[in-house]
């Protein structure tokens, strides 16, 4: 892996900037699969889907977020990237998140007038939250 720092920076609608460090290694989750950034990686810009992103920073200092959807794009400058939810994994409230996985369970089990994508997206957020949490 090299050891050359490039900037990251992660920023929600709501949250404002979520994660700004400088790193080695980034990995996000992309809609057909998790893929990994290092310095000087080529200009791209691409969706992002659910998952954990797994950020390594100078001196092997790992951090971990739950991401929720969203669009990176990586320049010579570094890597930004606009989610629509992002969360530390030592800022994740464990028990608001299984709240959340109940209710999306309920909603998708008991109502049949729900926008399913919306539900499905619910539960999912839920559980990405949580596994971050658990540090999986």
């Amino acid at each position: 892996m090299s050891d050359t720092i490039f900037h990251v920076q992660i920023v929600t609608p709501s949250g404002g900037v979520v994660y700004e460090h400088g790193a080695t290694h980034v990995r996000l989750p992309g809609e057909d699969g998790y893929f990994g950034i290092l310095a000087h990686h080529a200009d791209l810009m691409a969706s992002l889907g659910t998952g954990k992103v797994e950020i390594t920073e100078s001196g092997d200092t790992r951090v971990e977020l739950a991401l929720c959807n969203g669009f990176v794009q990586i320049r010579e400058g570094g890597v930004k990237v606009l989610a629509e939810a992002a969360e530390r994994r030592e800022r994740i409230d464990v028990e608001r998140a299984r709240e959340a996985e109940a209710r999306a369970r309920k909603r998708l089990e008991n109502d049949s007038n729900i926008d399913r994508g919306r539900a499905e997206a619910a539960l999912q957020r839920a559980l990405m939250r949580q596994l971050v949490a658990r540090g999986n």
